[in-house]
């Protein structure tokens, strides 16, 4: 990549101003190649002309002087890249001196090797000299700002950026500045995104090669990975990913043709799947447009930490998105909320959102619903170019019926065309379920109404959200039967609120129930006993899978995944999206996960939260396996077209090696 690299000095005395540019010399680029700092000090002479780039000495040496960093940027994503030294000479400085030249250093021995070059000029051009006198306050200010042009598919990555920092000449009092490169297994595509850093231990240290040019300077980092799949390339500087290189489109395309036979509306596709073209049945030749290529994991890849800006832990209040697109904290009677994206959490503007007497957030897509015991009792917001926006609610019907705000359970599910359906259970002696629905209207507005379910008791809300399986629901289940403990499902809602199918006998399996959870279209129920877990699938839940010796579950939104925990602390990872099918993840925690201590599991996104008492930190999933969702026919033969990538390393004898070469001019 090109880079460019350009220091403005001001020098502020007396009320006035001085501006002047500089000229790199030689000695900076040799000072960049060895990633070592350069700009600790500034010196002053005297001399009266300019320096060729070979030149490294004032020409007339006065005095050095210490320089402390006042601001740097070095967040690609962030706007221009720049640092900013500033020294001062106080008023109590008894000296009295006149310069006419300045040059950064990094010491502050007598006349020492410059890096760059300043010469005082008048608006002709003429050299002119500045005279500080004795209690005189003098600050001189030198910005030095990095230009990237780059012009191949490697980026340096966003946030604080270690690798930036050196180049702009700061001190980072390294013990190693060394530059290292890895394989890593993030699939994102090449763009400038926060990259977690993996472990190092299998790492290359680069070599380095500086040429020199009549009109620029060539610093050539060189390794060799060796043979093994390399879907990107890592390069590490202080402990920390300053570069990525997504490598999956490096070599062209395959493309493949297959017959496969589908299992339960799903056909698995394998790794390195990019896209399908067509999909035919392949006994009648009737394609099909109406599918879901779904991305997901086995595999368990970097661990994440320092994933908040707040110290949030197990005990801390907190809401999941349905579909793990958002997480809130409620600290301090404020919400925090954060969008989820690329492995990174970026926090939402929630001014208007008061944490105020709220007793529960449900969220999804863009929109939070916000539960108060106070009225208005209901508030939604719409999120809107990272800021939360409150948009207007009517509960005039609901305020005009005999029910009341006192709720012993609430939750809610989004509909088709935005409508939002709000299931209740009241906190009266018969727990009456109610039914309130959400109409956006085209004033942008929400109006309520009432559906009263033929239901006359309640105690737990049950909600489906849009899959490849079903359309959005929202239900009620109870949890006694004939004198027995069960959670039965009585009354099921969908978006016309018409009454759906409700099977009694589909239920009884769930008797002595601790703990239940929604995972996609599976009713996940743990019990004290053998056999533990029971998972049903959507919609006919004839069948279900038990999980032995489980003592807790965690589960996905999107019903891709299930942890189970035993009673040795041991945690199994599955994929469940199959009917009636577990498949095991490559991996588990890494070796240094202190499983005592987990106290809750969270899906978000490509992430999985890990939270204790003390924080929460994460572990990325790596999205490489594909599959098709939603097919018309089950358990039928399709002829699937699609492209693969045509992974750097997957052939005999390919080795890889990573040359990374910055061209300054």
């Amino acid at each position: 990549m090109n880079i460019k690299l350009h220091n403005k000095f001001e020098i502020f005395l007396n009320g006035k101003t001085y501006v002047a540019y500089n000229t790199l010399l030689n000695s900076v680029f040799e000072k960049i190649a060895n990633l070592e700092q350069y700009t600790s000090n500034i010196a002053i002479g005297t001399g009266l002309s300019h320096k060729q780039p070979t030149e490294n000495k004032l020409g007339a040496y006065l005095r050095t002087f210490n320089c402390e960093t006042e601001e740097i940027q070095s967040d690609v994503s962030k706007g221009p890249l720049y640092i900013i030294k500033t020294t001062t000479i106080n008023a109590n400085d008894d000296t009295t001196f006149s310069f006419s030249e300045l040059g950064l250093t990094d010491s502050n021995d007598y006349n020492p090797q410059i890096y760059n070059h300043v010469l005082l000029t008048d608006s002709n051009g003429e050299p002119i000299s500045i005279t500080r006198n004795q209690g005189d306050s003098m600050q001189i200010k030198v910005t030095i700002y990095l230009e990237l042009t780059p012009n191949t598919s490697s980026l340096f990555t966003s946030g604080k950026n270690a690798l930036i920092e050196q180049i702009l000449g700061e001190n980072l009092n390294l013990n190693d500045n060394n530059l290292y490169a890895i394989r890593g297994e993030n699939l994102i595509k090449n763009k400038q995104i926060f990259r977690h850093t993996p472990d190092l231990k299998n790492a290359k240290i680069f070599t380095k090669n500086f040429i020199e040019n009549s009109t620029s300077f060539d610093i050539e980092f060189y390794t060799e990975l060796g043979e093994g799949r390399t879907e990107e390339v890592l390069i590490c500087f202080a402990n920390q990913v300053c570069i990525r290189f997504n490598t999956l489109e490096q070599n062209p395309l395959i493309f493949e043709t297959k017959e496969i036979q589908s299992e339960s509306k799903i056909i698995e596709l394998g790794e390195d799947v990019k896209e399908v073209s067509s999909l035919v049945v392949a006994q009648t030749n009737e394609e099909i447009s109406d599918f879901s290529l779904i991305k997901y994991s086995n595999k368990i890849i970097d661990k994440l930490e320092n994933l908040f800006d707040l110290p949030f832990n197990n005990s801390t209040i907190k809401y999941l998105a349905k579909d793990e697109s958002m997480i809130a904290f409620i600290l301090d009677n404020y919400i925090h909320l954060y969008n989820c994206s690329d492995y990174e959490f970026k926090k939402i503007d929630t001014a208007q959102l008061s944490a105020l007497n709220t007793i529960k957030l449900v969220m999804f897509e863009n929109i939070v619903i916000q539960f108060l015991n106070t009225s208005p009792y209901i508030k939604i917001f719409k999120i809107e170019n990272n800021i939360s926006k409150e948009i207007p609610v009517d509960l005039s019907l609901y305020n005009a019926s005999s029910y009341t705000y006192d709720w012993f359970d609430v939750d809610a599910n989004i509909m088709n065309s935005d409508n939002i359906k709000v299931a209740i259970i009241l906190n009266n002696s018969d727990y009456t379920p109610v039914i309130l629905n959400l109409n956006k209207s085209n004033d942008g507005r929400y109006y309520d109404s009432l559906t009263r379910p033929q239901l006359t008791s309640a105690k737990k809300i049950y909600t489906i959200c849009k899959n490849s399986y079903a359309e959005p629901a929202i239900g009620f289940l109870t949890d006694t039967h004939a004198g027995g403990t069960y959670y039965l499902q009585e009354e099921f809602y969908d978006n016309s609120s018409s009454l759906k199918d409700s099977n009694e006998v589909q239920f009884h399996l769930l008797a002595n129930t601790t703990k239940l959870s929604v995972s996609g279209r599976t009713l996940i129920s743990q019990k004290e006993t053998e056999p533990y877990i029971y998972v049903y699938y959507y919609p006919n839940y004839t069948k279900a899978t038990t999980v032995p010796q489980c003592i807790n579950h965690y589960s996905s939104n999107n019903g891709n995944y299930l942890v189970t925990k035993t009673f040795d602390n041991k945690f199994s990872f599955y994929n469940i999206h199959k009917e009636n099918s577990f498949n095991d993840f490559q991996n588990s925690f890494s070796k240094d996960e202190d499983t005592e201590n987990i106290k809750d599991i969270i899906f978000i996104k490509n992430i999985i939260l890990i939270l204790t008492d003390t924080n929460i930190h994460g572990y990325a999933l790596k999205n490489s396996l594909s599959r098709i969702e939603g097919l018309k026919y089950p358990n039928e033969t399709y002829t699937a077209s699609f492209s693969k990538y045509d992974v750097l390393g997957t052939k005999k004898l390919e080795g890889v090696a990573v040359h990374l070469n910055f061209k300054f001019n």
